[in-house]
């Protein structure tokens, strides 16, 4: 969610950074080709930590996070409630169940109980 939410900004400041230092790695004017060097290495460290930012950093934390953040639960929480559903204590536990055995799947609909119905978890109040 947060890599199409930063990706237009990582990459225009980056290939902005990158134009401005093209003309610095190409050696251009007087003394410019003891800088190009300097400018070259400049645009190689931008396009790699480009590249780590938007691919590497992404799947890291995706391997490594183990429990859903609470930004999930409390969605899945409002979203019951719209419905006219109760989120029971349980649901927590069983969207983590399911988080542990679908990782790349952030939902999990269904997890409230109807209302008015008395089908409501024992010791909810309503």
């Amino acid at each position: 969610e947060a890599g199409k939410t930063r990706l237009r900004p990582v990459l225009m400041t980056a290939l902005a950074m990158i134009i401005g230092m093209v003309p610095m790695a190409l050696g251009l004017g007087e003394g410019g080709e003891q800088n190009a060097p300097l400018g070259r290495a400049v645009i190689g460290g931008l396009i790699f930590a480009t590249f780590v930012t938007l691919f590497i950093v992404p799947i890291v934390y995706s391997l490594l996070r183990k429990k859903l953040p609470a930004k999930h639960i409390m969605e899945e929480r409002f979203e019951a409630e719209e419905q006219g559903k109760i989120f029971d204590e349980h649901a927590e536990e069983l969207l983590e169940q399911h988080h542990s055995q679908k990782p790349h799947s952030d939902t999990l609909g269904g997890l409230g109980e109807d209302r008015g119905e008395g089908n409501s978890p024992q010791g909810a109040s309503t």
